[in-house]
């Protein structure tokens, strides 16, 4: 890895078949595809699962970021790629810059793209553990 600093971001080059983050760890920065392929995958029943596939333009690692919660993924280079690092400091302080509404609709959003991805990855049908508990709770007002 080569890092290179641009206004807010560092630039890192990397090899293939490196890993960049593992599921269950501390997410501490997001990252922005610049050339290269990054696969993001999870484990289910032991096996691994490839859940996408990020090339140029491709923002992933965001969602640790948000709420704060470990890594529902993990990261490996495919081919040799060039990423742009977005710091969780960083980000924190765009995000407090924002409307409260935005931040708490930006949390909600997030708490449901969790749910779905936990129930695809379990195989399951129906509302995920996110949806459930907010069900349980009652409508908001």
């Amino acid at each position: 890895m080569q890092p290179q600093d641009t206004a807010g971001f560092s630039r890192e080059r990397h090899a293939a078949g490196v890993i960049l983050f593992r599921e269950g760890e501390p997410g501490g920065a997001a990252y922005l595809v610049e050339s290269g392929c990054v696969e993001i995958t999870r484990s289910v029943d032991g096996r691994e699962h490839r859940l996408e596939l990020m090339s140029c333009h491709d923002l992933f690692g965001e969602l640790a970021l948000i709420d704060g919660l470990p890594r529902s993924a993990t990261a490996r280079t495919v081919v040799p790629t060039v990423l742009l690092r977005v710091e969780r400091g960083y980000f924190e302080d765009l995000l407090q810059r924002s409307e409260p509404m935005v931040r708490h609709l930006l949390r909600l959003l997030l708490d449901r793209l969790r749910s779905e991805r936990a129930r695809w990855a379990g195989g399951r049908s129906g509302p995920g553990p996110a949806a459930e508990a907010r069900a349980a709770a009652g409508p908001a007002i």
